[in-house]
């Protein structure tokens, strides 16, 4: 009898373990953790794996993919004002500072302690992190590229050379790029980022109009030595007005423009002609300079046939790179 009583215990304690797994203890930010960890407050992802190694690296890859994403796309939305003149390295430009970014934020990501599914054989881990937190690891950040831009704009709107003080908006436009980008991530961890760097963020986006209007101020003389039916002259000319500055005999400013032929043997005779041009302001100081070569060398029979036909190819790099930047920034 006592034998019967004690196989109907074992068999009920049995069906009781049974009955405590078919119902295992599910935690509350597996089921719940939109809840639990609010968007205002957290940035969150819950992931599945295999091992509970890899849920959390999984958990950790989802918040690095969302906050690469949503910066890129941000900042992609923000850059409807430029066209391709100097700027086409934006976009690695954008994607090697959002990753900069979220590599500073993940140090403050925390991870729920990983779950293990008995019912569904897989690893749950949630990764986190305090928008608040991540936000004060941030903002040091957007304040250096602040900074940077800040400097340039104080050397701009304190100089004396028209030309020269373009080639500072040039500069501060272009860091200002970085800090349009470090705050459009300072957006994502914190709505009120923009209100932090209002001020800021208005001088910069006035960049392109106090740039348009100091162009108004440089009129540029070119002066060219070695030229040859003036193609180099009239390829300068053209990119000095391209980007917005006028050319004149009387200009204030002048471009002193030397060509090297860089002649080698005699018979034939091959060129690649390297230009050199400096800018000369308004005090005869240099403002700004520019070396280039053509891309290949000419072969010809004479020195006079080589470079007529070298110098086109010098005028095709000039078309490519000179002032370069400056014609990409329009109000």
């Amino acid at each position: 009898m006592k034998a019967k009583c004690c196989l109907i215990q074992c068999l009920f304690l049995c069906l009781i373990c049974f009955s405590a797994a078919a119902k295992e203890r599910v935690p509350a930010w597996v089921t719940d953790w939109r809840t639990l960890y609010p968007n205002e407050k957290y940035v969150a992802q819950l992931e599945t794996a295999p091992s509970e190694q890899e849920a959390k690296v999984a958990a950790t890859n989802a918040v690095a993919r969302y906050l690469r994403t949503n910066v890129s796309s941000v900042t992609d939305a923000k850059r409807t004002m430029k066209n391709s003149g100097g700027f086409t390295d934006v976009q690695s430009e954008i994607s090697q500072s959002a990753t900069i970014s979220v590599d500073v934020t993940l140090r403050a990501l925390e991870y729920t302690q990983p779950w293990f599914s008995k019912k569904e054989k897989i690893w749950y881990c949630l990764a986190y992190f305090n928008r608040d937190k991540a936000w004060e690891q941030t903002i040091p950040d957007v304040r250096a590229k602040e900074a940077v831009f800040l400097s340039f704009m104080e050397k701009a709107q304190g100089e004396n050379e028209p030309f020269r003080a373009c080639a500072y908006y040039k500069n501060a436009w272009e860091s200002a790029q970085d800090f349009f980008s470090a705050l459009d991530y300072g957006r994502l961890i914190n709505s009120e980022a923009d209100a932090v760097f209002a001020e800021s963020k208005a001088r910069a986006l006035s960049v392109p109009s106090l740039l348009a209007e100091q162009k108004k101020n440089v009129s540029v003389r070119i002066e060219c030595i070695g030229d040859t039916n003036e193609i180099i002259r009239s390829a300068l000319a053209r990119k000095f007005e391209e980007a917005g500055f006028a050319v004149s005999e009387d200009g204030r400013c002048v471009a002193k423009a030397k060509i090297d032929l860089n002649a080698e043997g005699s018979d034939p005779v091959a060129v690649r002609p390297a230009l050199t041009v400096t800018v000369h302001g308004i005090t005869g100081a240099a403002v700004d300079s520019f070396q280039c070569r053509a891309e290949e060398k000419t072969s010809a029979y004479s020195l006079e046939t080589a470079t007529r036909r070298a110098l086109p190819k010098l005028a095709e790099t000039v078309n490519g790179q000179f002032l370069q930047g400056y014609e990409g920034i329009r109000p």
